[in-house]
């Protein structure tokens, strides 16, 4: 019993590594508008190259 809790902890812990890692926000680095990526963006917003950097920013 107690080895099937630990097994449980065990896969837990693991699988909470792969969730915070999942969210990491990343960050597209670019020099001109062109360089965004145009799905980083929701629907009401469209992908800009400020400070070197993809921002979404509302139309």
């Amino acid at each position: 019993m107690a080895s099937i809790l630990n097994f449980v902890y065990a896969i837990i812990l693991f699988l909470s590594i792969f969730l915070v890692v999942m969210y990491v926000d990343a960050q597209f680095e670019c020099q001109v508008d062109s360089d965004c990526p145009t799905d980083i963006c929701p629907f009401s917003e469209v992908a800009k190259c400020i400070n070197l950097i993809c921002k979404c920013v509302a139309i």
